[in-house]
């Protein structure tokens, strides 16, 4: 029992696709409304040790000043191409707030990364992950790319080449940055394998793999990843499952 929600960002603009989902533009109104959606969500009367289902707070993060208007000509959403560029300052102040509250108040379970870049990096491979998550609030819990979102690496760094496409040179590459920064499930589901080593020029690409993790053991093979982190991903997700005692 999984549910796709509460969503913390908080709407800058009208123009975002999840402005029906939005709390408003306030921070701190954002995050106080947050903390009890989490904690109704996740409350077992039984026992503090067990789930009623798992609140997951997306999309992680600065997701709320994307729009869906096309981009360079191609008929594809601006969010698979938008590479949002703010300051730490505003980072903290404006967009981890509700995030934060949902952690350490709320003591959220899981997490969902977004489709665009944040400071020249896809958030599924950002280094914010470990930094303010991990690191700063010591959160523990499992995070989830959204659907297709490692996938579409390529899609977001092939559209904006001056981004670190080291990251994203193929599936394999995209996986282990993804996993490495702390993505511990892809959630996929868009195309099939025969992309195994694709390689796009400076465009957008269509139809690729949605399905990134399946090349985790190459990366394994090529040195780009280790089993301890590998590890680790794996017990965030079965320590969640056996909180939902696999409902």
């Amino acid at each position: 029992r999984e549910t796709l929600a509460p969503w913390p960002a908080g709407t800058l603009t009208p123009c975002t696709d999840h402005c029906s989902e939005s709390r408003g533009e306030d921070p701190e109104l954002t995050a106080r409304l947050t903390v009890p959606f989490v904690r109704g969500l996740q409350h077992h009367p039984a026992s503090d040790s067990i789930l009623l289902t798992s609140a997951m707070l997306k999309d992680f993060v600065v997701y709320n000043v994307e729009s869906s208007q096309p981009v360079g000509g191609y008929d594809w959403q601006y969010r698979l191409s938008y590479n949002a560029v703010v300051s730490n300052a505003d980072l903290r102040q404006t967009f981890l707030p509700a995030f934060e509250a949902g952690v350490v108040e709320g003591r959220v379970r899981s997490m969902m990364t977004s489709y665009h870049a944040l400071n020249g990096v896809p958030t599924s491979a950002s280094p914010v992950i470990q930094s303010e998550l991990r690191e700063r609030l010591g959160w523990e819990g499992m995070m989830m790319s959204d659907g297709g979102a490692i996938s579409y690496m390529l899609t977001l760094c092939n559209a904006n080449p001056p981004l670190n496409l080291s990251l994203c040179e193929n599936l394999t590459t995209a996986a282990a940055a993804a996993i490495n920064a702390g993505t511990d499930i892809n959630s996929g589901g868009y195309g099939d394998s025969r992309y195994r080593k694709i390689n796009p020029p400076h465009r957008i690409v269509k139809n690729m793999s949605g399905y990134a993790y399946e090349f985790l053991g190459d990366a394994l093979d090529e040195g780009l990843v280790d089993l301890k982190r590998l590890r680790i991903a794996a017990t965030r997700t079965l320590r969640l499952r056996f909180e939902l005692r696999f409902r």
